[in-house]
């Protein structure tokens, strides 16, 4: 009968042993996953060929004109998606692409 405890108390052991990796393990890859690279697009309607522009390294610039070249402004109007983020790998050129994170309604205007 003995034996039998000793055994019972080495398998309760190691059962405990594997329920606990297993969560470590499932815990460690949820808690580094890498966070989605956002990317912030114009929606250019003025240029229908250009459709979305990468603002990657250009300002925005929505005060008195003259305007600052290479930036934008959107013009308030609330019926149009001037500007959305989207993951990095997903660009909105992409058919399948929708908006991932923050968009600012008006009219998109790029000063070249």
């Amino acid at each position: 009968m003995e034996k039998f405890k000793n055994a019972l108390k080495s398998v309760n052991k190691f059962g405990l042993v594997l329920i606990l990796a297993a969560a470590g393990i499932i815990f460690s890859q949820s808690a580094f996953k890498s966070k989605k690279a956002m990317v912030l697009w114009g929606k250019d309607s003025t240029v229908p060929s250009v459709g979305w522009r990468n603002l990657t390294g250009i300002a925005e610039d929505n005060g008195e004109a003259p305007h600052d070249p290479n930036t934008y402004r959107c013009v308030s109007n609330l019926e149009q998606i001037c500007t959305a983020e989207f993951e990095d790998s997903t660009p909105p050129t992409s058919p399948s692409s929708i908006p991932d994170g923050d968009t600012n309604q008006g009219e998109f205007i790029y000063n070249p």
